[in-house]
């Protein structure tokens, strides 16, 4: 069940708390072929990746070994069918098993901890703690909760909290080579590396518990010092070590340097992966750092497990032996056997969706030598190279017919490929045409720069709508932008024939003359919403309302009039600022359908939502919400497009996303029944000025529901947890001021303005 403590959706019902009404259904598609370079492509609409961490684990129950890939960008998991032979790298989008994975907030590995040859599911289930599911599969793939939060190791003085940045990922491996899972993960200063040994073994002689306690708190003797390098200092004494430290004692170095944990300028935001690199059977480590482009490998001095266990070696350009991994900051490490040779390759991706490159990112190694002894070979930067639908960030489809064949197309625009030298996002247009026909829909790659509009400079996130508003019988274009305005391109070609678009103007204008402009990321759509033959202009906004403007021209000579900046009184409110501002990027689709008016709309969170009850005489009349897809399931920033490519009277639904990819869906059989629309969270806050208690009154309570406090800089300066719908805080410690108190339950969350006198 997805997580919905971050969605606050607010549709005023006229009173009404709850409506019965069938729920339409979409289901993922897969069916729609995609060629580019005339290769067919295995997973065109997977929805992209980002920043992916890859492991593998059996998703069909068939034996053979599948791919996932947890993205940091949207905390969704992609599941892969292994569809290759020996030596081959072939896998096919699943999307049926992404429901099975648990939700977490930072980082997923698969490892087997229990033995029973099935890979569980290690990850971060909230900021900062580590979690575990079981994988209990028997006819088909199923995990279960063994904790949401692993019992911190015994740290001497006794037992502490686990916890393990969500920004990092940890390396989950058997250190000691005694068959239960231990821990290695970079301390909170993120200096050295803590190993936590998993004592089920020794304790029960089983490895199917976990029972941590911390052995050394600089396993390797190295540090991570540098803010200008990423070279270790190797052979540090560890003054500051547990008494009796395992991995063995530092047996290696000359003089040591007896620097204290405290004394670095070190951050947090490291990856780490535990590997053997020369067949001695003790672990060697792989690692990644926030602010560095390339890889560390340590490799241990020691010939045993838990004997010796100083860093003696380091390669600070892994692999230095072939070519250096460059994936401009914050690199992870996967080592997984993904093409099916029996031996372990390596994966290399970003961690991070920041300054990163968000396309031909995946680095590919394939493993010449063995799995004691490995060999990693450059293959390419990109692991699925032409298998998927890529735009980088924000993918934004529509479809359009720009050929003329009777065929709809499709066009997709993006925020913007990251380009690494100019550190700046490149925003383009690329062109998919419908090769197939009316029964069997089929695309082709044609150019990822649509008439070559990133020339024109006209901002990011081009969001495109077509529509005859000229009446030569030919489609017509308008381009939103992340800046709030929109782009008018007239089509020349004519009717029939292959679009060809000049720019008439960078800036459309009302009525009376002025800019029209949203403010921010303007989502445009050209459609007749009064009926009376002429297409009007509706336009989403970043704050998740919906402009309509009537076109008071005709068919032939538009003539926009702004109506209302809250048409349907429709209010998409996901996200909250720490001033108290919510965004929640509406992505308005009108449709109509038996001349019946429908409205889907996309939005931050990825949560589709369909809009019934549409009185096209009143457009300030409050719209009915149902909803089609659930928020985050497949991808932030959803920007949905519709139509009936098989005019079957189903809709084929296609979806853009965060990591630039793109799903399709289509309208399933029947429908749910009973639909019930709960009351958005909301509370009182009383008294306000306040300056020594305040009261906050709910409108709901379950176990879950936190309050937090925040100062202007956004930093928690209070947090509770309420046990009744009314909670009285003392706020007297608080300095005057204005402060933000936020509800967050299970159905949704809502932030207000406090100020402390």
């Amino acid at each position: 069940m997805v997580n919905k403590t971050t969605l606050s959706l607010i549709c005023f019902l006229s009173g009404l708390s709850q409506l019965i009404f069938g729920q339409v259904v979409f289901l993922p598609n897969t069916e729609f072929a995609v060629t580019k370079n005339s290769q067919v492509m295995q997973m065109p609409w997977c929805g992209g990746f980002n920043a992916p961490q890859f492991s593998r684990v059996d998703l069909n129950l068939d034996g053979k070994e599948d791919l996932i890939a947890f993205d940091r960008a949207d905390k969704q998991v992609t599941p892969l069918i292994n569809m290759g032979g020996t030596g081959q790298v072939s896998y096919k989008y699943a999307p049926v098993y992404k429901q099975k994975f648990p939700n977490s907030v930072g980082w997923m590995l698969m490892r087997d901890f229990n033995n029973d040859g099935k890979k569980d599911a290690f990850y971060c289930h909230s900021y900062g703690a580590v979690s575990l599911s079981t994988n209990v599969s028997t006819s088909s793939l199923e995990f279960q909760n063994y904790s949401t939060s692993i019992d911190g190791p015994q740290y001497p003085g006794g037992i502490i909290p686990f916890y393990v940045p969500s920004s990092d990922i940890p390396a989950i491996y058997d250190v000691n080579g005694d068959g239960d899972i231990d821990i290695l993960t970079f301390g909170v200063l993120g200096v050295s590396v803590e190993y936590i040994k998993n004592q089920s073994i020794e304790r029960t002689g089983n490895s199917d518990s976990l029972d941590f306690e911390l052995r050394n708190y600089c396993w390797g003797h190295f540090l991570e010092t540098g803010i200008q390098t990423n070279k270790l200092t190797l052979f540090d004494t560890c003054n500051y070590n547990v008494p009796g430290a395992e991995i063995g004692i530092n047996r290696n170095s000359p003089t040591g340097s007896s620097r204290p944990l405290g004394g670095s300028n070190r951050h947090a935001g490291s990856t780490i992966t535990a590997f053997d690199n020369n067949g001695d059977s003790v672990a060697d480590l792989l690692l990644g750092d926030v602010s560095f482009n390339n890889l560390v490998m340590a490799q241990n001095g020691g010939t045993l497990p838990d004997q010796n266990s100083s860093v003696s070696f380091q390669d600070t350009a892994y692999p230095s032996y072939d070519v250096s991994v460059d994936v401009m900051l914050f690199p992870a490490s996967y080592i997984e056997d993904v093409d099916n040779d029996g031996l372990n390759d390596l994966i290399v991706a970003p961690n991070t969706t920041e300054l990163a490159e968000n396309y031909d990112q995946i680095w590919f190694y394939k493993n010449i030598g063995t799995n004691k002894i490995p060999n990693f070979s450059f293959q390419r930067k990109n692991l699925f190279e032409n298998q998927y639908i890529d735009l980088g960030d924000k993918a934004i489809p529509e479809f359009f017919d720009y050929n003329g064949d009777g065929l709809m197309d499709i066009i997709v625009s993006n925020y913007g490929y990251f380009d690494r030298d100019s550190i700046v996002y490149e925003c383009k247009l690329s062109l998919y045409e419908n090769t197939g026909t009316l029964a069997a829909p089929s695309f082709e790659f044609i150019t990822d720069n649509y008439h070559s509009l990133d020339t024109l400079n006209l901002g990011k996130s081009l969001e495109p709508t077509f529509g005859d508003i000229d009446g030569d019988g030919d489609q017509d274009m308008i381009l939103g932008n992340s800046e709030g305005y929109l782009h008018l391109f007239t089509n020349t070609a004519g009717a029939g024939n292959v679009a060809r678009f000049s720019l008439t103007s960078s800036r459309l204008q009302s009525n009376l003359g002025d800019t029209i402009d949203v403010g921010q990321f303007s989502s445009p759509q050209l459609f007749d919403y009064d009926n009376d033959s002429d297409l009007d202009l509706i336009i989403g906004k970043m704050n998740g309302g919906i402009r309509y403007y009537e076109n008071i021209g005709n068919a032939a000579s538009y003539n926009f009039k702004k109506i209302t900046d809250s048409m349907g009184r429709v209010e998409i409110h996901e996200i909250w600022d720490i001033y108290g501002a919510s965004t929640g990027y509406a992505t308005p689709k009108f449709y109509r359908e038996s001349g019946v008016t429908i409205m889907y709309c996309g939005s931050q969170t990825g949560g589709i939502f369909k809009f019934t009850g549409i009185n096209t005489a009143n457009p300030r009349q409050t719209f009915i919400i149902d909803t089609v897809l659930d928020n985050y399931m497949y991808g932030l920033f959803s920007s949905p497009t519709l139509y009936d490519f098989k005019g079957d009277g189903r809709l084929d639904l296609l979806t853009g996303n965060l990591k630039g990819g793109l799903t399709f869906f289509t309208e399933g059989n029947g429908t749910l029944t009973i639909k019930e629309i709960k009351p958005s969270l909301d509370f009182q806050l009383y008294p306000n000025p306040a300056n020594e208690f305040v009261t906050i009154k709910t409108n709901e309570f379950e176990s879950q529901t936190r309050i937090m406090i925040s100062d202007m800089l956004g930093k928690t300066v209070k947090e509770i947890k309420p046990n009744s719908i009314n909670t009285q805080v003392d706020i007297a410690d608080l300095k005057k001021g204005v402060y933000f108190v936020s509800v967050i339950g299970q159905n949704g969350l809502k932030t207000r303005k406090l100020v402390v006198q």
